[in-house]
């Protein structure tokens, strides 16, 4: 029979490696469902949170994931099954167009042709408020792009992103993390707003997805997207961008 002060003793033992066990990463913690939060400072991003997004990415992951935009849904470029997950979370059409998130105008010429002209345009503008619609190279799988063979590529403002892209080594295939606003199909005119709030991302999509990156409270709104495949350039889409020729 063990001693009442040696049965304490193992009981202790016990409980405290449970708890090491248990015990989550500093700034990441498990939900009530499935997906993972992490905490990501947006100006000075953690070099840890960084890998365990490139992790979950190259895991074939989906990721709700802060933009200069607003919270965004995302996912690798071969990753069929996470396009699958996010065109059911925001009940998309089949048709619908993926953006090719970017870290550096370079990143992206590997996948798009980006000419002289086209170079210097996007040089100009102010990344966080445009997507560009540019020709899809052959180094782009074909889920990526239209049935034109073009896509709409984002170079990403916010060192978080970048890190992450830079830290992944490619792009990621992104879209809005936008829920519609019935049981429908969704379409443009049928979706609230971006979300802008992680508790928001959380609340009604922590079960759907693998990881969320939390930067707090985020401001929102529409790129503007601007045609570059013509002759002349075409708007789109009218958002917060403003391009002056």
């Amino acid at each position: 029979m063990l001693h009442y002060n040696s049965l304490i003793e193992l009981l202790s033992i016990k409980t405290e490696l449970l708890v090491n066990i248990s015990a989550p990463e500093e700034n990441m913690w498990y939900n009530n469902f499935v997906a993972r939060i992490i905490e990501v400072h947006p100006e000075n991003p953690q070099t840890r949170v960084v890998r365990n997004v490139v992790d979950v990415l190259g895991n074939l992951g989906v990721i709700a994931y802060p933009t200069s935009s607003g919270y965004a849904l995302g996912c690798a470029l071969k990753n069929g099954a996470g396009l699958e997950k996010i065109r059911a979370i925001r009940k998309l059409k089949k048709k619908h167009n993926f953006t090719l998130m970017c870290a550096s105008i370079a990143q992206a010429s590997e996948y798009v042709k980006i000419d002289n002209a086209n170079y210097r345009l996007i040089k100009r503008a102010n990344p966080s408020k445009f997507t560009f619609i540019l020709k899809a190279l052959g180094s782009l799988p074909a889920q990526a792009h239209s049935k034109r063979s073009t896509v709409g590529i984002r170079i990403a403002s916010d060192q978080f992103v970048r890190d992450l892209l830079n830290e992944f080594g490619k792009p990621i295939l992104s879209t809005s993390l936008i829920l519609p606003a019935d049981d429908s199909e969704a379409d443009f005119d049928a979706e609230e707003g971006v979300l802008g709030s992680s508790y928001e991302v959380e609340e009604k999509i922590g079960d759907l997805v693998d990881l969320i990156i939390d930067a707090g409270e985020l401001p929102t709104h529409w790129t503007t997207i601007l045609d570059l495949t013509g002759d002349a350039l075409e708007v789109v889409r009218a958002g917060q961008g403003v391009f002056e020729v």
